[in-house]
């Protein structure tokens, strides 16, 4: 009896916690999976990565929260031929990217 409320207690914890488990990253193949809250369209980037539109960013696009590579929240390098080269820190995001979500971004 015991070893049933215990095991229906762990299992009711791990549904519970379920939902505030998030991918550490999302890499995606086509720009209809890049959103913030379902919002704010984004842009699968070649390399895999949702970004966003951010001002303060040369190239005007910055990555979502979920993007990995550590390019998370750094700016989109400009398109070839342009004088910027590179991502640089773009500052703080509230954006979240999700799974279809990344975001923040």
């Amino acid at each position: 009896m015991v070893r049933a409320l215990a095991t229906t207690i762990g299992f009711g914890i791990g549904l519970a916690a379920a939902p505030a488990c998030k991918p550490v990253t999302w890499q995606c193949r086509h720009d209809y999976e890049c959103t913030i809250e379902d919002v704010q369209p984004g842009v699968c980037e070649p390399d895999g990565w949702c970004s966003f539109t951010n001002t303060r960013c040369p190239s005007g696009r910055w990555y979502g929260d979920l993007a990995g590579d550590g390019l998370a929240r750094t700016c989109v390098a400009e398109t070839p031929g342009s004088s910027s080269g590179g991502s640089s820190s773009g500052g703080s995001s509230s954006s979240s990217s999700s799974s279809s979500s990344s975001s923040s971004s």
